[in-house]
C-alpha cells in the first residue's frame, strides 16, 4: 500500500512539471516561463519535495530595420472594375463610402453627374484595385504589426488617458453582452487578433482623430470602413 502511494505521488509530481511547460504565454502577462525537466525527489517520509521555481528568461527587445519588399508592378485601375447592384435606399455617396473611394471616381466610371439619381437594381461600375500598388518602403517592421514582445506591458487606457478630450476615452459599446469602454475594446481586439495595440490606435487616430480629439463623436464608422454590418468600434477594428 505504501509503495502504491509513492507511485501516485511520483505521477502527480511528473504531471505538475509537464503542465508548467505547456502554459500558454499571455501578451498581457509576464514573460513566458522556461521550464526545466527535473526528476521528482522525496524526503525520508516519502513526501514529494516541490521542484524549484522555474526561471524567467527575458525576451530580447527588437532592434533592426524593416525588411523591404521587391518593387511592385504598376497596375491600371481601369482594368480592375467590378459591378455593384444598387439596393433600395442607397445613394451615390453611400456607395462610394462603402467601397472607400471618392464620389468623383464613381461618377467618372459610370458617366454620371452628382445630380443624377440611382435606382434599386441598377448596376454601377466600381474599381476593385488601386491604380498604383504601394512601393517597397515599409513604415514599420513586421514585428511591430503583431501583438508581440514589443507590445508587452503597453497599457492602452493609461496611454489614452493623456488625452482628456479624446473621444475614445469616453466611448462605450456593448460587445458580446458586456458594456466596454473604448480603451478596453482596443485591448480586446489587439489580444484576440494578435495585433499591436499601438498600431490600432494609430489607425484610429489617422482615420477619425478619436484618440486625441472629439472629432465625429457620433460616427458609426470611426475607422472609415463604411458598411452597415461593420458599425461600432469593435467591428471597425476587428
Amino acid at each position: 500500500m505504501k509503495k502504491t502511494g509513492l507511485y501516485f505521488i511520483y505521477f502527480i509530481g511528473l504531471l505538475w512539471i509537464i503542465l508548467i511547460g505547456c502554459q500558454r504565454p499571455d501578451p498581457n502577462g509576464d514573460v513566458p516561463l522556461t521550464a526545466t525537466t527535473i526528476a521528482p525527489t522525496f524526503d525520508e517520509s516519502g513526501n514529494l519535495i516541490p521542484p524549484p521555481t522555474p526561471t524567467r528568461t527575458p525576451l530580447p527587445s527588437y532592434s533592426g530595420t524593416p525588411t523591404p519588399d521587391s518593387p511592385h508592378p504598376t497596375r491600371n485601375a481601369a482594368d480592375d472594375v467590378g459591378l455593384h447592384t444598387v439596393s433600395a435606399g442607397e445613394t451615390l455617396n453611400s456607395i462610394a463610402q462603402q467601397y472607400n473611394i471618392s464620389l468623383d471616381v464613381v461618377l467618372s466610371l459610370n458617366e454620371l453627374t452628382a445630380a443624377d439619381y440611382v435606382f434599386a437594381g441598377q448596376q454601377l461600375r466600381i474599381p476593385t484595385a488601386a491604380a498604383q500598388v504601394g512601393p517597397s518602403f515599409k513604415i514599420i517592421p513586421d514585428g511591430e504589426l503583431i501583438y508581440g514582445p514589443s507590445a508587452q506591458g503597453f497599457d492602452v487606457r493609461r496611454f489614452v488617458s493623456q488625452f482628456a478630450n479624446g473621444r475614445l476615452l469616453t466611448y462605450q459599446e456593448t460587445v458580446e453582452d458586456r458594456l466596454l469602454a473604448g480603451p478596453e475594446i482596443v485591448s480586446l481586439v489587439a489580444h484576440r487578433y494578435s495585433v499591436n495595440p499601438r498600431l490600432l490606435l494609430a489607425i484610429l487616430e489617422h482615420r477619425s482623430g478619436w484618440v486625441t480629439q472629439s472629432n465625429n463623436p457620433n460616427t458609426p464608422y470611426p475607422v472609415g470602413y463604411a458598411k452597415q454590418t461593420a458599425t461600432g468600434l469593435y467591428k471597425q477594428l476587428g
